[in-house]
């Protein structure tokens, strides 16, 4: 009579179990939607300069970055937040703002730049007071004769 090492056949059983399991996880995985990657520069609408540390992100969502010092981004956003807003801001320009559906469209038609309008911002004026002042706070400094630095002296 033949004994079966229980050790054995459950490892032989497992192996199996995976093999065959593998192929179709991967394909579930393969048809489930991942995060499409927005790949983009961001350039001045006259000058086509890049626009360094322009901030991109989706409205209200933990989904955003910014702009490195050529304007490029590269941006991984969920299929979900395709009927959200993505909001693209640089001070001294007009913040642009559209659902990110239609900000896939546009950088397929438009070769992936987004343009920013600039606009002059003005800025408030600032007015700076003293409140109090305050005297003696250094009441003696002692520096070295010119002399025992090796400086000339004025006579």
């Amino acid at each position: 009579m033949k004994s079966f090492r229980t050790p054995q056949l459950f490892g032989a059983a497992l192996l199996a179990t995976t093999l065959f399991a593998l192929p179709a996880r991967t394909q579930a995985q393969a048809s489930q939607p991942g995060p499409a990657s927005l790949v983009t520069q961001i350039v001045d609408e006259l000058t086509h300069a890049p626009l360094a540390y322009a901030s991109i992100g989706v409205l209200h969502q933990p989904v955003g970055t910014a702009a490195d010092d050529q304007g490029r981004v590269r941006l991984a956003v969920p299929a979900r937040y395709d009927q959200d807003s993505l909001r693209i801001t640089l001070v001294g320009y007009a913040p642009i703002t559209v659902k990110v559906a239609a900000f896939r469209q546009q950088l397929a038609r438009n070769g992936g730049r987004v343009l920013l309008r600039a606009v002059p911002v003005q800025l408030p004026e600032v007015v700076v007071t003293a409140r109090s002042t305050q005297r003696g706070l250094i009441s003696k400094i002692t520096l070295p004769a010119p002399q025992q630095q090796g400086l000339p002296v004025a006579n």
